[in-house]
């Protein structure tokens, strides 16, 4: 049994990386990281790259009898936006799914520091 999860700095939706509406964001950069044989997915099932993109966006698979959620973000991540986590923690209030968003203004990818300038925001 999964009692919560924890996301630092994570992508939640590969979809707009799709779309371009990331900007440096391409779809090859996301897409290379899918191993379909690593999965065992049927690429018949997922004719297309954005179908399987969706599939790998863990924002598609919220659901109400998810575990609470820990997301933790810096506003400067220059590799994941940190509107990722804001769309994450807004698809889990919307599937009332407890959870908390520590927001680290400044913060980058590779390091978000717990210290006084971090903000919780929880749902």
């Amino acid at each position: 049994m999964v009692l919560g999860a924890i996301s630092l700095s994570g992508p939640a939706d590969f979809r707009p990386w799709v779309s371009g509406s990331h900007g440096a964001y391409d779809l090859a950069m996301v897409s290379d990281t899918f191993d379909l044989d690593a999965f065992s997915i049927n690429p018949t099932e997922y004719p297309t790259e954005a179908a399987l993109i969706s599939l790998g966006s863990p924002i598609t698979h919220v659901d109400a009898k998810d575990p609470y959620f820990l997301l933790i973000h810096g506003t400067a991540d220059d590799a994941v936006p940190y509107t990722d986590a804001q769309a994450m923690q807004a698809a889990l209030t919307g599937a009332s799914v407890p959870s908390t968003l520590i927001t680290h203004q400044g913060g980058g990818h590779e390091y978000v520091a717990m210290n006084d300038t971090a903000a919780p925001m929880d749902s």
